[in-house]
């Protein structure tokens, strides 16, 4: 797991420094049907991911859930790097605040996380570690700085093996200021 992490360490860092443009899952989208129950479930540290999170809410009427570490990272950006590097070369994902809902109720799964070190952040990998999504539609969405979506949207496939697994959303920040309208376009192709 180690190797895969450092793997995932070293594709962070190379794109990074690549152009900036968010790479997109060219599968064949499917509709999303309106006769489910639709939860929007989501991790953010800086609060971007929940600003996307927000807007899919308005959108779609579903219900926001949101994760949390059971110990909150800290503030200051360059601590929670040490602490996120230390638990990936750890192989140990943090523990996470309980939630109070059942995911039973839910039969569409709008799944939200930032990028982190090219991958998507542990506290939505320990919560796909956690529950199983077996036949739940999830569509995953992602926000980052400048790396790309590819990783994270091959973890999810992995981690919710289960689920099926829709073409994905991720949005940089340069995305940010036509969030509205890159998440109606989402919605409307999926």
């Amino acid at each position: 797991m180690k190797k895969i992490i450092f793997a995932l360490l070293g594709l962070f860092l190379l794109s990074a420094c690549g152009t900036g443009e968010d790479a997109v899952d060219t599968r064949e989208s499917t509709t999303v049907s309106n006769d489910n129950s639709v939860a929007i479930i989501y991790y953010s540290l800086t609060g971007t991911t929940a600003e996307v999170a927000n807007e899919i809410q308005q959108k779609t009427g579903g219900t926001l859930i949101e994760i949390a570490t059971a110990e909150p990272y800290p503030d200051e950006y360059s601590d929670v790097t040490d602490i996120v590097s230390e638990q990936i070369e750890n192989d140990a994902l943090p523990d996470l605040a309980n939630i109070e809902t059942s995911l039973a109720d839910y039969n569409t799964i709008y799944l939200g996380s930032p990028i982190w070190y090219g991958s998507i952040s542990l506290p939505i990998q320990k919560f796909l570690t956690d529950n199983d999504l077996s036949g739940k539609e999830v569509y995953p969405f992602y926000t980052s700085g400048s790396s790309g979506i590819d990783s994270a949207v091959e973890e999810v496939e992995l981690l919710a093996s289960r689920a099926n697994v829709h073409t994905g959303l991720g949005l940089s920040e340069n995305d940010m200021d036509s969030m509205e309208d890159n998440v109606s376009d989402w919605l409307t192709g999926n």
